[in-house]
This record gives C-alpha cells, sequence and structure tokens, in this order.
C-alpha cells in the first residue's frame, strides 16, 4: 500500500529536488510586499486569526467568509503552541512561511504521484510539474505574500486528484473537508469528484454503473458541503449578530517597508 506514496523514477527525485531548490531560493530572497510589515492585505486577517484562532470561532467575531479560509492559520496558532513560542507577529509570519514551503512540496509530490497514476510520458511529465509548480503563483507570489491560504489549497488540490485517480473515497472525503476551510470552492470540487469517480477501462466499455461503494462517502460529502456552505455560516450570523468586523472595518495600511 505504501508503494502508491512512493516515487518509483529519478526524475521524479530530480524535478523535485528542483522544486526545493527554487523554493527556498525564493523565500530566501526576501523580497516580500511593503505593506503591513509584509502581511500585505488579506494576511492582516490571517495573522489575528493565527494569534486568536480559538476566540475568534467561539465568540462568532469571524466573518463567514474566512471561515472557509481559517485552517492554515489554525495550523500556523497550534504549530507555535505545540513548540512554545510566542505569537508574536514576526513568529506567525516565519510560521506561514514555513508552512508555505511543506505545502508547495507537498504538492509537488503528489503530483509527481498523480502522473504516474496517468501514466503520462517523461516529456509530459516535465512539462507539466514547470507550468504548475515553477510558476509565478507557487514560486513568486507564495514568497511576496507569504501570508495566504493559496499554497495550503494548491496541495489540497493535487490531493483531490490523487486520491480520485486512486478511487480512494475515504481519501478524497477528508481531503475534501479539510479543503472546506482552506478554499472556497474546494468542498464543490471534492463532491464533483466523488459523485462522479473515476471508472476502469473495462467498466466504461461495459458501461457499468459505479461502485456502490462510492454512494456512501459521496451523500455523507455533499450533504456536509450543503450544511458548511447555507447553515453554519446563518446560524453563526443569527446567534451573534456581528457586523463582519474585518470587512467592515478593515485595518490601516502602513508605510512602506525601506
Amino acid at each position: 500500500m505504501l508503494a502508491a506514496y512512493r516515487l518509483t523514477y529519478p526524475w521524479d527525485y530530480i524535478l523535485w529536488a528542483g522544486l526545493l531548490v527554487a523554493v527556498l531560493a525564493s523565500q530566501l530572497g526576501l523580497e516580500r510586499v511593503p505593506f503591513n510589515n509584509g502581511f500585505g492585505w488579506d494576511g492582516v486577517i490571517y495573522r489575528q486569526l493565527a494569534k486568536d484562532w480559538p476566540t475568534l470561532l467561539v465568540d462568532g467575531k469571524l466573518d463567514p467568509f474566512y471561515i472557509q479560509r481559517i485552517l492554515p492559520s489554525g495550523i500556523v496558532h497550534y504549530s507555535l503552541r505545540l513548540l512554545g513560542l510566542p505569537l508574536s507577529d514576526s513568529n506567525i509570519f516565519n510560521g506561514f512561511v514555513v508552512l508555505d514551503i511543506v505545502v508547495v512540496m507537498a504538492g509537488g509530490y503528489f503530483w509527481l504521484l498523480c502522473t504516474r497514476e496517468l501514466a503520462l510520458s517523461r516529456p509530459v511529465k516535465v512539462l507539466s510539474f514547470i507550468i504548475i509548480f515553477l510558476s509565478f503563483p507557487v514560486i513568486k507570489q507564495s514568497s511576496f505574500l507569504p501570508v495566504l491560504t493559496d499554497p495550503t489549497a494548491i496541495l489540497i488540490g493535487t490531493l483531490s486528484l490523487f486520491f480520485f485517480l486512486r478511487n480512494s473515497g475515504s481519501g478524497l472525503c477528508v481531503t475534501t473537508l479539510l479543503g472546506a476551510f482552506v478554499w472556497p470552492t474546494a468542498i464543490y470540487v471534492g463532491c464533483l469528484l466523488l459523485l462522479f469517480p473515476r471508472r476502469p477501462q473495462k467498466e466504461l466499455e461495459a458501461d457499468a454503473s459505479p461502485s456502490p461503494s462510492w454512494l456512501r462517502p459521496a451523500a455523507v460529502t455533499t450533504a456536509a458541503a450543503v450544511a458548511f456552505t447555507y447553515v453554519l455560516g446563518t446560524l453563526l450570523v443569527l446567534a451573534h449578530g456581528y457586523d463582519m468586523p474585518f470587512r467592515a472595518h478593515p485595518p490601516p495600511l502602513s508605510p512602506p517597508v525601506s
């Protein structure tokens, strides 16, 4: 079973090592957005989330829009607490930098596994890897604006594709539910992949119906998507009556860093 999660070709390791060099070079270049001490715009909200993650959720002071993006801030929050580090701005910033490096590398790893499942030729594999992972959003933006949820969303996307190709309903369910708290559309994409699973060639030729084993996880995840989107946000607003303070009163921009 573990063989499905191992890279098997030398070119895979070469590409993955090249990605690590590119990511580290970009992050260590220290070119950051010159606003709010490198946190940028939405990053200010994620910084506050990472500082007060449990309080904001329990007290209902969080804009419902950001409920769908809370997981990366939660990871940073509890990682710093586990390491016994204070929840200072610098530690939160560096925590997001480390998280970005980890999730991008993991995303690249699982994409290489996807190319094996798809039996892509070496030129197509190399080209696809370069287009996706040696691109501006992954290499440049993740270092220029590190306090965002975009890098984690890349990992959620590659994991979803991998479990879809592997016909792993449980893995796709877990990824979809986690993705619901990383990127707003992740749960809908995951539900579509669950409802329309990959079918073996023999099954397609025989025009057989999908395996019933997919029906339960598909139904559960679809129900979770509906509940998450239409019920949770409504209940929070009705229960707490808050006025979306983060969006209504955005923090002022600090002067550019010289």
